[in-house]
């Protein structure tokens, strides 16, 4: 049996993570990086999103982000290329 992803299909993430205007919308997502002294940091990376439809809660996007770590609801303004700490505040 063969599957094969759809020609067309859509992502669905939290209104909140979506930032920009009409023309450029985006979302920050964590890209991680080693230092050549063996450490790894966490860096803000932009990546523009094409968004379909949205609602007040949820934001339909062309792009596939489904094993992106998306970064939104943070405690201070983010810029690309900043280095930032991941909360796990699952319960």
């Amino acid at each position: 049996r063969l599957t094969s992803r759809a020609q067309d299909s859509t992502c669905l993430i939290p209104a909140t993570a979506v930032r920009g205007t009409e023309g450029d919308r985006y979302v920050y997502v964590a890209q991680r990086q080693s230092s050549t002294f063996g450490g790894t940091q966490t860096i803000v990376q932009k990546n523009s999103v094409t968004v379909l439809n949205e609602s007040e809660t949820i934001v339909s996007v062309v792009e596939d982000l489904s094993y992106s770590q998306i970064i939104y609801q943070e405690d201070r303004s983010l810029s690309e290329g900043d280095s930032v700490m991941a909360y796990d505040n699952e319960d």
